[in-house]
């Protein structure tokens, strides 16, 4: 029987749990190279390594072990032993990082508002986006505003190794990307995530490399992963939908999106 949770709620889970957390941009290394790269979630033990049907889940180690290689073997039991222990810092080659502070985008996390962030690290004044601008890029390349995912509850353009994520979809596209830093609940909720988002994406509509304006209509596209995913389909639903007020969405691509809620 899978259960799900959160990672940190160990006391009422049962004898084992599947991560509900985002998806991770993970670079697992050995012998100082990066032998595996991926976008995954994985199984932790929170029993002292029992095993069920077959399975080491304190190793990573099954049924299946004849047919995973040694590589992916040794990465798949550090990331099963740790679930942050692999995530990539490393920042795309020839991309250039801009901090982006828009009008009324300021927000306070606090462990005294209710802002679970507070504990991870992002406790304080919040709501600068990162503008990712690859080599080359001008006003006429491609624009993707992306929404970052942790339950709505956590998580930054910053934190959970989005800067490598965005840095590297920038250069890969050719295209600017900028992660913005929406009011996580419940500073903000879903009214506040979606305002935000949308005001971001009219920002982006007018602005290009580095943050400079432009007048020429690039494509603009939405990006996100889980809860972000969930809220990039709603703000093409959005735009779509009061077209007078909103850009035009060329498209949109999304990591295991919350949509059935």
């Amino acid at each position: 029987e899978f259960q799900y949770g959160h990672p940190d709620d160990t006391q009422s889970m049962p004898q084992w749990f599947v991560s509900s957390g985002p998806l991770m941009l993970c670079s697992c290394r050995a012998a100082d190279r990066i032998v595996i790269y991926c976008l995954l979630a994985v199984p932790n033990a929170v029993d002292g390594g029992n095993i069920y049907n077959g399975t080491n889940y304190s190793t990573g180690i099954g049924p299946n072990a004849a047919f995973i290689s040694p590589t992916v073997e040794y990465c798949y039991a550090k990331l099963v032993a740790s679930s942050w222990c692999c995530l990539d810092t490393q920042i795309a080659p020839g991309v250039t990082r801009t901090s982006v502070r828009r009008t009324g985008t300021s927000w306070q996390c606090m462990a005294e508002n209710g802002c679970d962030d507070a504990y991870y690290g992002g406790g304080g004044e919040r709501g600068e986006d990162v503008l990712w601008t690859p080599q080359g890029a001008d006003c006429n390349s491609p624009r993707i505003l992306y929404l970052h995912g942790g339950s709505w509850m956590y998580g930054s353009p910053r934190s959970n190794g989005y800067d490598s994520l965005a840095s590297k979809v920038a250069q890969v596209a050719g295209a600017l990307v900028m992660v913005i830093d929406y009011p996580l609940i419940p500073v903000g909720n879903y009214s506040a995530i979606q305002q935000s988002a949308l005001a971001a994406l009219l920002w982006l509509s007018g602005h290009g490399p580095g943050g400079a304006e432009c007048r020429s209509r690039a494509p603009l596209l939405v990006g996100g992963d889980s809860a972000g995913g969930g809220s990039a389909i709603s703000v093409v639903l959005n735009a779509q939908a009061d077209s007078s007020r909103w850009p035009a969405v060329s498209g949109a691509f999304v990591y295991s999106p919350w949509t059935n809620l």
